[in-house]
């Protein structure tokens, strides 16, 4: 191994174990933002933004998959991670394309959009650069798998545990809106 390659417990290997954290919590803050628009503003979200919000979910669900795997024997971090963004590539790639179907639907100049823009931008746009945004994480990620490979055999603590009750929370809330709000 040479002086440049880290070992899987590495100090860049804990930052993308924090890093992947961050990135399920930052996601969930988006949805809860979503469901502050819907029940706290009263702007009931349209089909295609229930498509973004699942996409967005799924996005998550990559790093999810490797937090979550991490604890298995025999454990491949590399693999993990590269399967894991892949997902969220994935993902993205689907929410941005249906965000961009409904930014091209308002497009017109005189047309006033879909919804209550938040900070001068509807939640369709800013969905489209929150999936450019986990497009660009996703992709440095896997250009630097080889340092950022979580530790094999990492016990979930109680920071990795909550995180992700949170982030299943708000699956099913989710999962509750769509099924008795539509």
């Amino acid at each position: 191994m040479s002086k440049r390659e880290s070992t899987p417990d590495s100090l860049p290997a804990r930052l993308q174990w924090c890093l992947l954290h961050l990135y399920i919590l930052g996601i969930c803050g988006v949805l809860l933002g979503a469901f502050y628009v819907q029940f706290g503003l009263g702007d009931s979200p349209c089909t295609l933004c229930l498509l973004q919000r699942i996409c967005m979910i799924l996005a998550a669900l990559g790093p999810t998959w490797i937090i979550a795997t991490a604890t298995r024997t025999p454990v491949r971090p590399l693999e993990n991670l590269s399967r894991g963004f892949g997902i969220s590539i994935v993902a993205s790639v689907l929410g941005l394309a249906i965000a961009t179907r409904q930014i091209l639907m308002h497009i017109a100049p005189d047309d006033p959009g879909f919804g209550i823009p938040v900070f001068g931008y509807h939640l369709y746009t800013w969905a489209f650069i929150i999936f450019w945004v986990i497009l660009l994480i996703s992709g440095t990620t896997l250009l630097f798998s080889r340092f950022l490979a979580p530790a094999p055999k990492i016990r979930l603590g109680r920071c990795s545990k909550a995180t992700l009750a949170l982030f299943g929370s708000i699956i099913f809330a989710n999962a509750v809106v769509v099924f008795f709000t539509h």
